[in-house]
């Protein structure tokens, strides 16, 4: 039937087919001059589908849907079986049908001029995405794809196409630039206390009050003068080496308010610092709490804290909560059973200075854990939002960001999807991925198409034209992986991957070989070329194909195609690209050679001496 179809249709002339109402020359490929209302329908209908289910039962199938849109195999459409597969894996894709809807809206504006094997490329380059936004009509086709349909050969423009894809996606693997937040100012932890006006700063620190005037004083001048001196003034007293011929007064309002200070003295009695050192009573333990880490046995202080009960421990700390609490932390006695229900219960964690006394640095993985605990069940979790903030994006793991998001509160649950990776989301974080930020938005499935945001237009604005896109080079994913890989088999090697046309020449010609021939292949995408280098100075050229889902590591040349490839490449590279897929053990043993053959030898070396002969 199709063969006849096409006859007739051959027999018609050129004029005639111009007059020929649409419906008589099927769906051809949508474009601006041949632009088929029934493409866009469909596309609209499948905006508004969220489930496979929605799916199946308005097309029935990805073939039928992929005939919509995009044309009849026969009749000049792409919708090939390679289109058909790639469309059935986009309706299966974890964000839902909206990545097909936006994913066709890009074939079918292009497929007027591009071949098929383009438009197959792309849809399989498409399954891959990490997130989608809204697809736009068809006719209304970006610049940017008018500059892709301008070029003259098929290789710039498939590259070209696939570079404004991956530029479009490139900010959802760091959303960090569309997240909005209103965080608080950052904890300083306030050693001292703060001055008015800079008279009092300059009061404080005039030679007036300078140490050497306060031993002249009596005793009871002494007393007097050190229980309105501020924080900065007692550290400076603490450090004077004739403290300890004061009056005591003044020994003890510096040993409590500035202890590591009184115990780095120069002058301060070592039996002084060997009682602080092993504390024996609630007191010592107190000077060596304040004191900090470095003027205590560890081990003796951890236990004398353990060996307390909720109401000794909580007197202990509202002494001086901001120093014992950090050096409490340091001895990793601060957990989430003692902030919910041990000794430390009482505190509040809206006070900045003790939040920041307790979880310390946002990098730690101590602060993280301790906060992924507590952000569940602390009744003041939602104090705990700057610590998430702060940290950097990925430092909660994976599997603790999907339980805050979950079962924490909102606020919780928003700082917490920064750090949860794009492949775990789930349709319900739709409403809180909204309020970060489009990157978010557009990552989380169960969404139509029509509820998706707008393509930022900024990406593909960006674009600096055919002259520069048409010499990049375009890699999938797992060859980008190799170039970071630390391969066991090769301790020193370096692996690098060509970024455009001239590298390659540029290459050719240190190498001498015939990687040159491949450039056309390797500027579209079917072959790929990746230089090993070795630590003795020399470099191998490994071309590398896809067949399928798998890539096979093809010829490996050398400097002008002389010696040996290493035997560690193939099995590597395969394992390496493949997923950790075994190396086939045929392919793992050298190349098998031919069996000599004197008598086929014998014949060779006749015919050569006779062509000799005859020039």
């Amino acid at each position: 039937m199709w063969g006849e179809r096409r006859r007739k249709w051959r027999c018609y002339p050129p004029a005639a087919r111009k007059e020929l109402p649409t419906s008589q020359f099927t769906d051809i490929s949508p474009g601006p001059h041949g632009w088929v209302p029934q493409a866009q329908s469909a596309l609209d209908e499948l905006s508004a589908v969220r489930t496979l289910a929605e799916a199946e039962a308005r097309f029935g199938s990805a073939r039928r849907l992929s005939e919509l849109v995009l044309g009849f195999p026969v009749s000049g459409g792409h919708a090939t079986r390679r289109v058909i597969r790639a469309v059935g894996q986009l309706l299966r894709h974890p964000l839902g049908p909206a990545i097909a809807a936006e994913a066709l809206s890009w074939a079918a504006s292009i497929a007027d001029a591009v071949d098929a094997s383009t438009i197959e490329n792309f849809l399989e380059l498409t399954v891959t995405a990490l997130g989608t936004y809204r697809p736009w009509r068809l006719d209304d086709r970006p610049a940017a794809l008018g500059t892709v349909a301008s070029l003259s050969r098929a290789a710039p423009k498939r590259l070209m196409l696939f570079e404004l894809w991956t530029h479009s996606r490139a900010h959802l693997l760091a959303p960090d630039a569309d997240y909005r937040r209103e965080s608080e100012s950052t904890f300083v932890d306030q050693w001292g206390d703060t001055y008015e006006d800079l008279a009092a700063w300059l009061e404080e620190t005039s030679d007036g009050n300078d140490p050497l005037n306060v031993a002249g004083l009596s005793p009871a001048q002494q007393r007097s003068h050190i229980e309105g001196a501020s924080a900065g003034r007692i550290d400076r007293l603490a450090r004077y080496q004739d403290l300890f011929e004061m009056d005591e007064a003044v020994i003890g309002t510096c040993l409590l308010r500035s202890t590591r200070n009184v115990l780095t003295n120069a002058a301060c009695p070592q039996e002084l610092r060997d009682r602080i050192r092993h504390p024996y009573d609630l007191a010592t333990l107190e000077l060596a709490l304040r004191a900090g880490i470095g003027c205590f046995e560890r081990a003796r202080v951890r236990r004398m804290v353990g060996q307390l009960d909720g109401a000794s421990l909580r007197a202990l700390v509202a002494a001086e909560p901001g120093r014992i609490l950090e050096s409490l932390r340091e001895l990793g006695l601060i957990s989430a059973d003692q902030l919910l229900h041990g000794g430390l219960r009482g505190f509040d964690l809206q006070d900045r200075p003790i939040n920041g006394a307790i979880f310390g640095g946002t990098d730690r993985r101590q602060a993280i854990e301790l906060v992924t605990e507590l952000a569940l069940r602390h009744p003041q979790a939602d104090a705990l939002v700057w610590v998430l903030d702060d940290a950097p994006r990925g430092a909660v793991p994976p599997d603790a960001a999907r339980r805050l998001v979950d079962a924490g509160s909102p606020q919780i649950a928003r700082s917490a999807l920064r750090h949860l990776p794009l492949a775990l989301l789930t349709p319900s974080d739709a409403h809180c991925a909204a309020e970060c930020g489009h990157a978010w938005l557009a990552a989380c499935p169960g969404l139509s198409a029509v509820e998706r945001p707008p393509l930022p237009w900024d990406c593909l604005g960006q674009w600096q034209g055919p002259s520069g896109a048409a010499t990049r080079i375009w890699y999938p994913e797992q060859l980008l992986q190799l170039e970071g890989a630390t391969l066991t088999q090769a301790q020193g090697w370096g692996i690098t991957l060509p970024r455009n046309a001239d590298e390659i020449r540029h290459n050719a010609k240190v190498m001498r070989n015939c990687t040159l021939g491949l450039i056309d292949e390797i500027l579209e995408g079917s072959t790929f070329l990746v230089i090993a280098h070795d630590p003795e100075g020399r470099r191998y050229n490994v071309a590398i194909t896809r067949e399928g889902r798998r890539f096979v590591v093809g010829h490996i040349n050398s400097w002008a195609n002389t010696g040996r490839e290493p035997a560690w490449i193939r099995p590597a590279f395969t394992q390496v690209l493949n997923e950790g897929e075994p190396y086939p053990p045929w392919e793992d043993q050298d190349r098998p050679h031919r069996p000599r053959t004197p008598h086929r030898d014998r014949r060779r070396r006749r015919a050569q001496v006779a062509r000799r002969r005859r020039r």
